[in-house]
């Protein structure tokens, strides 16, 4: 955590146009809120233990088990006749998510649970995610193990903690090579959702280049049905553990195609949570996002691809969930 916590600060500083880098304070801002992503500092007691700083908050792992029992579909309903028009597709985030915010201290605990959730939810996409491609399309040390459980919001302070740095994979000069393919996945999901359906030859050929950079046996379809990009019809599955075994237990692209995994499932549970009810409808909406469909990891890093040098590449959908640096 000792060169975690720095390399979050700078991520941060990176996405949010700062120029100052401190890792206890900076904060993302988005339509309707702000999240402040941090690391828990770790001390040495003795030579086999560790003291932790405590990540107060809930996990999204089990904001997605509270949403998936019966209270949730009551407190929902009643979530959405109290906030009336807050809840208006028209409505602008901002507002709704003001209205959010400000209805918690007086709401039950079943409807102030969802309530929390929702906001979660737009920590997580807004903020952790975001930082955790950066710090692997960066070179960073990136986060080994960033499944939802692992992440964890603090509604009262509003900070997104990242735990558990137990496991980090150093990606150096590979970062180059991976952020490329992200943005030529997205370009080719671009390509498949224009008219002529058929991703474009240069798009092909630079992806080619790029995954052989990474390793001889897994070729760019692969890498576009990992980042769950747009397919051509002809083009056959190929899951995680099908790229893993192209590659080979020893290959040191292995660590990063787990994070990608990991983090794209951690989305999912996102998803999985806005998918719950309308007012998470509204928020997809709010998110430049035609439909919950479209929601994925992909979407999110092309974005911070695109702020880390390598040319903006549009999909279908807006990335205006990432605040733009400032020049």
């Amino acid at each position: 955590t000792e060169r975690a916590r720095p390399a979050v600060g700078r991520c941060v500083a990176t996405l949010s146009g700062q120029e100052d880098t401190d890792p206890d304070t900076d904060v993302l801002k988005y339509p309707g809120g702000q999240v402040r992503v941090r690391v828990p500092q770790v001390w040495g007691i003795s030579k086999y233990l560790l003291r932790q700083e405590f990540a107060r908050g809930q996990s999204l792992n089990k904001a997605a088990e509270f949403m998936r029992g019966g209270a949730a579909d009551g407190a929902a309903r009643v979530l959405e006749q109290v906030l009336g028009s807050a809840l208006d597709p028209a409505a602008k985030e901002a507002s709704r998510m003001r209205a959010l915010q400000d209805m918690l201290p007086y709401a039950t605990p079943p409807v102030a649970h969802v309530v929390g959730n929702l906001l979660s939810v737009g920590a997580s996409l807004h903020g952790a995610v975001p930082v955790l491609g950066c710090l692997m399309l960066k070179g960073d040390d990136a986060h080994g193990d960033p499944h939802a459980g692992n992440m964890i919001h603090d509604l009262k302070t509003g900070d997104f903690w990242l735990t558990d740095w137990g496991t980090v994979v150093k990606v150096g000069d590979r970062a180059d090579a991976f952020r490329k393919i992200i943005s030529l996945a997205s370009r080719a999901t671009y390509d498949l959702t224009t008219p002529g359906n058929k991703i474009a030859p240069r798009v092909v050929n630079a992806g080619a280049e790029q995954a052989g950079r990474l390793s001889d046996n897994v070729k760019f379809e692969a890498w576009l049905q990992l980042l769950g990009a747009a397919q051509e019809d002809d083009e056959t599955g190929t899951s995680l553990q099908d790229i893993k075994a192209e590659l080979g237990p020893h290959s040191d692209v292995v660590p990063v195609v787990e994070i990608i995994g990991l983090t794209s499932a951690a989305v999912q549970t996102s998803i999985g949570l806005l998918e719950s009810f309308d007012a998470g409808q509204h928020m997809a909406a709010d998110w430049g996002l035609r439909g919950l469909s479209e929601v994925g990891l992909l979407v999110i890093w092309s974005g911070v691809a695109s702020l880390l040098g390598d040319p903006q590449v549009a999909t279908t959908n807006s990335v205006d969930w990432l605040p733009p640096p400032r020049r």
